[in-house]
């Protein structure tokens, strides 16, 4: 993912750069073979049906990674980047069991963060291959933010949560906060032209790398939410 965003920066670069990114490309497809090779035959090997939603996500990544490399069209870069996001929640999710238990407003909130979550990483996608502008995606930034900054701040304040409860919202709040400041960085830079090969790299890789941490972080605590012994609320703890 890392070599991804940085291949994509480095032609996106609003400031030039000498050389040949076309290195970069050839560096990340040996490492997403390499990768891609060994996670899927371990998905094979695990024989599960769990298995199988991952394998597909990892597959269909690597399918758009080759024609990415082909041509580098906007909208197939676009979706081969949203897809790597989606195939690591996809892969993280693989182990955990959907326990029934009863739902509470923190869970469909968190819930819906989360979903938000996945859209806010495909329009960014798009903004940083230039298919759409920067509003709706500051909008949906705006709305995932408050979807998993409130069920997140409720649990942090709940006497009754558990630890890993709590540890799960603390990461989300976190890991949302740096790709908030990250995202607003790398808007400064484009608003008032100041940005410089290496300040532009570091924080539009960093901003993309974060994004996919966020998913996850608040992926995990959605989950610790909606398997929550009774689901019990901040109102009906007390």
């Amino acid at each position: 993912m890392i070599s991804g965003a940085l291949a994509a920066s480095l032609v996106r670069l609003p400031t030039g750069i000498p050389g040949n990114p076309s290195l970069w490309f050839l560096a990340h497809g040996v490492i997403a073979v390499a990768m891609g090779s060994a996670v899927i035959g371990h998905l094979v090997r695990a024989q599960a049906g769990a298995r199988l939603l991952p394998a597909l996500f990892v597959t269909a990544t690597f399918v758009f990674g080759l024609f990415v490399i082909r041509s580098f069209e906007p909208l197939t870069s676009a979706a081969h980047a949203a897809l790597a996001a989606y195939a690591a929640l996809a892969l993280a999710s693989a182990g955990t069991r959907s326990l029934k238990a009863g739902r509470s407003w923190q869970t469909s909130i968190a819930g819906a963060g989360v979903l938000l979550l996945m859209l806010q990483i495909a329009l960014g996608a798009f903004v940083r291959h230039h298919l759409i502008g920067y509003g709706l995606h500051l909008l949906v930034a705006g709305l995932a933010a408050v979807a998993m900054l409130v069920p997140a701040v409720a649990v942090g304040q709940d006497a009754g949560a558990t630890a890993v409860l709590k540890r799960a919202a603390s990461l989300a709040i976190a890991s949302l906060l740096v790709q908030l400041s990250l995202g607003i960085a790398v808007l400064f830079m484009i608003l008032t032209g100041t940005a410089n090969v290496y300040g532009w790299l570091l924080t539009t890789v960093a901003h993309v790398v974060a994004g996919t941490i966020t998913l996850l972080a608040s992926a995990r605590l959605a989950h610790l939410l909606r398997t929550r012994p009774g689901a019990e609320t901040v109102d009906t703890a007390r």
